[in-house]
């Protein structure tokens, strides 16, 4: 279809200026967040810090920090730019994997795998979280499908698998003798305890996820506009409306491996993205990536900085910020 290309996903002053402010953002967080926890360490001991081996702030920021923090750069733009997928397919603005049932089935997996102490390389761990992620995208479907699908049908769907597999987690989780830390943690959303295993067996899942979410950008631009002028101009709409979903299961189910369940942020990232750049999804998706990826290092960095040496749960931060701004948006809805 004509339009796939990448022309035209920054053209523009506003896209550009998001672009810019956005790396920006990426780079002042960064630094903030390789100096901030229990050890500080100043901005310029940070270089020799990272090239200097052997030394406790080296270990502090190589082994601890710095991984942390691509963690968190990938579960939000995974969760924001699930998020913007979600809600181009439903045509519903308040739309959020976690609210719409793929968060839940990728977490489902994930506390089968914790609880049972199943000891799978990394890799296959989050594959495995991403087929939860599938599966509740997979029963989202089966249960709108009437010969065809609403986006009605697939919010009302989403709501109820959700809370059915919400339910089994708890489930799963209060009948185990799992450590509490372990079921809070992974409930609230934290990335405590996250390195470059996890990085590195995310990176593949959320690139990919990442790169075809954008290339179904102007398939998407069309969808929003109603399923009859879509099917007019030539649209598959079932087949792009599954693609999509399935696509916001596997970056739903990246970002719950690694983080847990972290709420909100796939509800309030899109409206900022398009708040800064427009309606069009071929700017809207990566400006989501990066306002998304900003977001997560910030409350990151607030969870394990506000009570040092202890910290609080990731989405408690995500969530302070999430909930008044879904308040909103249920006023402004129509």
């Amino acid at each position: 279809m004509k339009g796939l290309g990448l022309r035209g996903w920054w053209s523009g002053r506003r896209g550009a200026t998001t672009l810019l402010l956005g790396l920006g953002a990426l780079a002042v967080l960064l630094v903030l967040g390789m100096s901030l926890g229990a050890v500080r360490i100043g901005p310029g001991e940070l270089w020799d810090a990272l090239s200097q081996e052997g030394t406790l702030a080296h270990q502090v920021i190589w082994d601890i920090r710095l991984p942390r923090l691509l963690a968190a750069a990938l579960v939000g733009a995974s969760l924001a730019v699930s998020g913007a997928l979600l809600q181009a397919v439903t045509r519903n603005s308040l739309a959020d994997p976690h609210l719409l049932g793929i968060s839940a089935g990728a977490a489902l997996a994930s506390a089968i795998m914790l609880v049972r102490g199943v000891a799978l390389p990394p890799p296959a761990a989050m594959a495995v979280a991403v087929a939860g992620g599938l599966l509740g995208a997979g029963g989202i479907y089966l249960a709108a499908w009437q010969g065809a699908t609403s986006p009605v049908r697939i919010t009302l769907a989403g709501v109820g698998i959700s809370s059915l597999f919400l339910a089994l987690t708890l489930a799963v989780l209060a009948t185990s003798r799992l450590f509490a830390f372990a079921s809070l943690t992974f409930i609230g959303g934290s990335l405590f305890g996250r390195g470059w295993d996890d990085v590195n067996a995310a990176w593949p899942f959320a690139v990919a996820g990442l790169g075809l979410s954008w290339l179904m950008a102007q398939p998407l631009n069309i969808l929003i506009l109603g399923d009859d002028v879509a099917a007019e101009l030539g649209l598959k709409v079932e087949r792009t409306r599954w693609a999509g979903l399935a696509l916001a299961a596997v970056l739903g189910g990246t970002a719950v491996k690694v983080a847990g369940l972290v709420g909100f942020v796939g509800l309030v990232i899109p409206h900022v993205a398009r708040f800064l750049v427009g309606q069009d999804y071929r700017q809207v998706l990566p400006a989501s990536a990066l306002v998304g990826a900003a977001f997560i290092m910030a409350c990151d960095i607030v969870a394990r900085n506000v009570i040092a040496p202890a910290e609080v749960p990731m989405g408690v931060v995500s969530a302070a910020v999430g909930v008044p701004f879904f308040l909103y948006l249920l006023r402004r809805a129509r």
